[in-house]
């Protein structure tokens, strides 16, 4: 249990660091390339490849949990372990964020 939880952190560290410091300096370029050919156009299917690659930091540590989880449990697949740690790497995130983020 003690590995799921340091998985799920490290995941939330991960995408804190994507979208907030790689996004301005080393994956700029990246990120520009995902505004331009796939965030303007909202509405359309290409909002739902934005998303969860450059727009929201929720949507891509909810993605990185729901590929790792299988890559790296594939042996011992369990659909409740799978959603609650897709579920946990989310409010993870989001603690990270609010307290990063939060003023002093």
């Amino acid at each position: 249990m003690l590995i799921f939880i340091f998985h799920a952190v490290l995941i939330a560290v991960l995408s804190w660091c994507y979208h907030t410091i790689l996004k301005d300096f080393l994956l700029s370029k990246w990120f520009s390339f995902g505004w331009q050919h796939f965030g303007k156009y909202e509405g359309t299917w290409k909002e739902y490849i934005y998303k969860p690659v450059w727009g929201c930091q929720y949507c891509t540590s909810g993605q990185l949990a729901l590929w790792l989880y299988i890559f790296i449990y594939w042996c011992n697949y369990d659909l409740y372990y799978h959603i609650m740690f897709i579920a946990f790497t989310i409010f993870i995130t989001k603690v990270i964020f609010s307290w990063i983020e939060s003023p002093q």
